[in-house]
Order: C-alpha cells, then sequence, then structure tokens
C-alpha cells in the first residue's frame, strides 16, 4: 500500500491513487437483461458465482435488476460460495432450480453459467442461461454461451500502459478509473 511505487488494479478499487482497470459491469448487466427481455422470458433467475466478492459483479448484477425492475420482471437473486467445492456449488444451483422453473438464468460468471447449463441438462429444462467473461477459451469451448465478453486484450495494454507511465512519469497523476466497454456475444 505503498503510494510511491508503479501499481495499477484490476476490477478492484484499492485506493483513490491507484488506477483501476475494469470493464463496464453495469452496462454488461444491463445488455444481459436487455437481451433476455428480447427473448420474451419472463420468470428469471440470477445467480452471483461468489456472495464473497461483490465488487466486480454487484455492478453486473445493478445494471440486471434495473432493467427487469423497469419492466416489472419478477426476478430470484442468489449466490453461490466462492470457496465451495465444484460439486458443492452444482447441488445449490440443482436446489435452486428444484424450486422455481425459470425461463432464464443470468450468470455473473462463464463458470457458474456452465455448471448452471449442466445442472438444467440433468434436470431436462432449457431456460436461456447468460454468462460473463467470454474469454476465448470459454468462446471455443463453448460457443453456444451467451456472455459479456470482456475485452482482455485491450484491458491487459491499457494496464501496461499505466504501469509503464507510472514509472517512466511517476509525479504525473492518473485518472483513478478507467472503464472499458464489454460485448453481447450470443450464438442464438
Amino acid at each position: 500500500m505503498q503510494p510511491n511505487l508503479p501499481i495499477v488494479s484490476f476490477d478492484r478499487k484499492i485506493s483513490p491513487s491507484i488506477p483501476t482497470i475494469q470493464s463496464n459491469n453495469y452496462d454488461a448487466g444491463m445488455q444481459i437483461a436487455q437481451f433476455i427481455l428480447r427473448m420474451g422470458k419472463n420468470k428469471i433467475a440470477i445467480i452471483a458465482g461468489a456472495k464473497e466478492d461483490y465488487y466486480p459483479i454487484n455492478d453486473r448484477i445493478k445494471g440486471m435488476i434495473k432493467v427487469f425492475n423497469t419492466y416489472h420482471k419478477e426476478v430470484d437473486l442468489t449466490s453461490l460460495n466462492a470457496s465451495d467445492s465444484i460439486i458443492a456449488k452444482k447441488i445449490t444451483i440443482q436446489q435452486i432450480l428444484k424450486h422455481t422453473q425459470y425461463e432464464a438464468i443470468c450468470c455473473t460468471d462463464d463458470i457458474t453459467a456452465l455448471l448452471a447449463k449442466q445442472c438444467t441438462d440433468d434436470l431436462g429444462l432449457t431456460p436461456v442461461i447468460t454468462g460473463f467473461d467470454g474469454t476465448i477459451l470459454i468462446q471455443n469451448l463453448f460457443p453456444h454461451l451467451i456472455t459479456a465478453q470482456q475485452h482482455i486484450k485491450e484491458l491487459a495494454e491499457l494496464m501496461s500502459d499505466l504501469l509503464l507511465h507510472q514509472i517512466n512519469q511517476p509525479h504525473e497523476k492518473l485518472e483513478s478509473v478507467y472503464t472499458l466497454p464489454v460485448s453481447l456475444i450470443n450464438q442464438i
């Protein structure tokens, strides 16, 4: 926490003196919710991948909730424990799905979305499922996943540029937050 060191942060606001680079999580949440509404879905679940780490996902959830509330959609919000095993997370998701037939499940990350997809397949359910991150690996392995894609290359380049700027011009003040856009990927 020495402010004289060159430091940048990704997705976590550590201090106003340390630049934070982030994706536009709020807009991503809104894009996902708008997509779900265009699909005509009404009974919606939002599953947060980790209740212990709400900083970046909180804006995703807020964006979704804003759109869903604007159109008076029924939304159930739940979260998983980050420290739980994959099996424990799947059991939690299955318990959620046994009580309500959701038309859409909006997840705050791609891994949670993929777990939800496995659970819905096991239960013979077919809701629309969305995620967040959209890495090349996920796109290649699961090309049909609807997800908000962070532009990782641009995020990394900006982080590197800002870090080099701090090293080469240590007395020049930088912005406290840099927010990059996201893109919704859907193959439907």
